[in-house]
């Protein structure tokens, strides 16, 4: 038999002791839809901060592949329970999520980073001094087009207490919460989405240059094409294309795509495939194996945004123009 949870009078389920009963499934649904909506597919890696008993785990870790799901909670009965009663055990043999249980928020207790960083309602209970640990402790594991989403209560003032402040909340401005991503090596970017509780969302995020200077450009190495006309999912650009490596060296490469301000949107990897087959498929009418990303909008300003393609061998250090393609990024609505 399983122990029963330590809960607390007033907050005795696994529902309630996160937030209201009557919006578990609504914040489930919201913080998913939130991520969607900023690109995760089922490929990516989640951290998910504070996961507690698993309200948006668990919509993500069926969504997720194996070992892609990773949370972080200071209550390991709370996550258990949120096992239990919303996936069940088999969950830990089919998905393999991870957990860690610690409440000083250091993200880099797995040791690895990560696509896609899940801080919602952490950020509307934490002191100024939890906030600039956490963000300073998700850089270290955040990649160049890494993305946390978080949520806070936007307020006239930023609560200057010390304490973690649980069951109440507190608010912070947006350009207090922006100079501690800056002051952590991020940007900060407002992020239009909803809430079912007011909370405001935000995307922090790599801001810097992609040192295409460190590269050798060998114009002609690589043959390829790149297109980006379809929408994936509101707020997301489908980017896709195929590269072939004329010099026959190697079996994979990287695929880089550049902003206007030169930061790097996205990144992958492709296998090469011989000319011989990509001539094949040609003949045939059938489409050429390659290598597709999602782009979040939510990063960009409105209007045309222009993007560019490079294919990389990465052990050469040298790089190869495949093409670009312009993309709109519509007004966020209110």
């Amino acid at each position: 038999m399983r122990p029963q949870p330590p809960y607390q009078q007033g907050f005795d389920t696994h529902r309630n002791y996160v937030g209201s009963e009557d919006k578990y499934d609504l914040l489930a649904a919201t913080q998913f839809a939130a991520l969607v909506g900023l690109g995760l597919r089922d490929t990516h890696s989640l951290l998910d901060l504070g996961c507690g008993s698993l309200r948006g785990g668990r919509l993500c870790i069926p969504y997720l592949e194996p070992e892609r799901y990773f949370g972080i909670e200071p209550n390991r009965w709370l996550v258990e329970d949120g096992l239990a009663q919303n996936l069940g055990q088999d969950v830990l043999q089919v998905k393999r999520p991870q957990f860690a249980y610690n409440d000083d928020f250091d993200l880099g207790v797995f040791g690895r980073t990560f696509d896609y960083i899940l801080a919602q309602s952490i950020f509307s209970h934490a002191a100024a001094c939890q906030i600039e640990r956490c963000f300073a402790s998700a850089r270290r594991v955040m990649g160049p087009t890494s993305l946390l989403a978080g949520t806070y209560f936007r307020g006239q003032a930023s609560y200057t207490g010390d304490a973690w402040v649980y069951p109440g909340c507190v608010e912070y401005r947006p350009e207090d919460l922006a100079a501690m991503a800056v002051a952590a090596g991020l940007a900060f970017k407002p992020y239009l989405h909803f809430h079912p509780n007011g909370q405001s969302w935000f995307v922090l995020y790599d801001d810097q240059p992609f040192d295409a200077a460190a590269l050798r450009d060998e114009p002609g190495r690589f043959a390829g094409n790149f297109d980006g006309s379809a929408v994936a999912y509101p707020g997301v650009r489908l980017l896709w294309g195929w590269a072939v490596d004329n010099a026959g060296r190697l079996d994979e490469i990287e695929i880089v795509v550049i902003d206007r301000r030169g930061r790097l949107a996205a990144k992958t990897t492709t296998r090469i495939h011989r000319q011989d087959v990509v001539d094949a498929l040609d003949r045939d009418g059938c489409d050429r194996p390659g290598w597709r990303v999602s782009i979040p909008t939510a990063l960009f300003e409105p209007g045309p945004q222009p993007l560019r393609t490079y294919a990389l061998d990465p052990d050469a250090k040298c790089a190869c123009y495949i093409g670009a393609v312009e993309i709109d990024v519509p007004a966020a609505a209110s």
